[in-house]
């Protein structure tokens, strides 16, 4: 029973913790991009809207479909009402800022830039990409970095953990022959002299 939990361990372990660090260390990894590559830059909010985005399964799959206007939902659920759509609403901020003395405008999700809210007229730091200065995103957020940072750690310790058990059914593995040796030897009769 014991070998058994030790391999249940051992493996659930292992592949959580590479889940688990491999993920963390992925979006790291591109936020790490996004402040090396991008420009800081501070953008003026000029708008704020909120559409739709339906999406349905295919296969178990999740198909994203389109973005269209919440007051759409309606026409087309009604042109596939056989379809399951899961409808999400989505902020997007018209933001605002200059480039070079050039005025620029762009549209980015509010959750890609990293907040939960904003405000017209709100100036706000964004990271904008340096071949197109509309592709704009967020810097990192420091409740995401220390929700990457646990998520790692959480990681760590279940491949420590991992290790742990792969060691102690090795070393069950190894002690198991000589046990049964040694305790066999005590079960044979010696020849009478």
């Amino acid at each position: 029973m014991l070998d058994f939990i030790l391999f249940f361990l051992h493996r659930i372990g292992l592949w959580m913790g590479l889940l688990l660090t491999g993920s963390s260390l992925f979006f790291a990894g591109l936020k790490l991009y996004e402040h090396v590559i991008y420009l800081p830059t501070q953008a003026r909010v000029v708008g704020l809207s909120t559409k739709c985005e339906m999406s349905y399964r295919v296969a178990g799959r999740l198909k994203s479909s389109e973005i269209v206007a919440c007051s759409d939902v309606a026409r087309v659920k009604a042109g596939s009402p056989d379809v399951d759509w899961k409808v999400e609403q989505i902020v997007f901020v018209d933001l605002a800022f200059a480039v070079d003395s050039h005025p620029v405008r762009t549209t980015a999700r509010l959750g890609k830039l990293e907040r939960s809210k904003v405000a017209i007229g709100e100036i706000i730091p964004v990271l904008r990409s340096p071949d197109n200065p509309q592709v704009v995103t967020g810097p990192v957020h420091p409740g995401l970095l220390l929700m990457m940072s646990v998520v790692f750690g959480i990681g760590l310790m279940l491949l420590a953990v991992s290790w742990w058990a792969k060691r102690r059914r090795e070393a069950g593995a190894l002690a198991a022959p000589a046990t049964y040796a040694v305790a066999g030897t005590f079960g044979q009769h010696r020849p009478a002299n």
